[in-house]
């Protein structure tokens, strides 16, 4: 196309129209992506990358719809692009702290957990992750200091009070497992484990009595 004084900028427009497009599918893959339509998606955000390569956010999607897939390997490698784009996207390192946990590769997940949270300090849900893979890895005290930092950040996240008095419990902090509950009763007092929860303080100082 020309302007008034006879140039050209159709190369412009085509550039908007790429983008556009890209924007549309981007867009379209988090709908599908919403509705559980997961190969749809990636269909969607693979457009989107044929005309923005650099789109970490996209390949960050990608990976969450190759996890969901159990396509682990794939995950990994698109989180890990996303990285190699910008390694300054949190979430991109939770998600592959994700993928480490689900195949059982927890120092990994650990590490991956730790850039995350060093990238935005204030996510709870970041430092959550980091505590529940403490747990698995038997590293109580780390599990427990973890779960007062989601605390700090989120006081009414009354649910993590029942992980945290696992994790006291597991690490013979009878008395603080036992403060933990009492507390996760008084905040939730309709709360439907509140007999379950009554019958572990009860026993809680019985060593051979596991909190399930």
């Amino acid at each position: 196309m020309l302007n008034k004084n006879g140039l050209g900028f159709g190369g412009q427009e085509n550039n908007m129209d790429a983008a556009e497009h890209a924007a549309k599918m981007y867009n379209q893959g988090i709908e599908h992506f919403s509705h559980q339509e997961y190969q749809k998606a990636i269909e969607c955000w693979e457009e989107t990358l044929r005309g923005e390569a650099d789109n970490f956010r996209a390949l960050v999607y990608l990976g969450m719809a190759y996890f969901q897939l159990k396509e682990y390997e794939l995950a990994i490698s698109y989180y890990e692009k996303a990285i190699a784009i910008n390694p300054s996207y949190s979430k991109a390192f939770n998600n592959l702290g994700n993928v480490f946990r689900k195949q059982g590769a927890l120092q990994k997940a650990v590490e991956a957990y730790q850039k995350a949270i060093g990238l935005a300090p204030d996510n709870a849900t970041y430092h959550y992750n980091l505590g529940i893979t403490y747990y698995d890895l038997i590293e109580y005290q780390n599990a427990i200091q973890s779960y007062l930092k989601v605390l700090s950040i989120e006081p009414q996240n009354h649910e993590v009070r029942r992980d945290l008095a696992l994790a006291y419990y597991r690490n013979k902090n009878y008395e603080d497992a036992i403060a933990c509950l009492e507390e996760y009763l008084r905040l939730c007092p309709n709360s439907v484990n509140q007999a379950q929860i009554r019958a572990q303080i009860q026993h809680i100082k019985q060593p051979a009595i596991e909190i399930r």
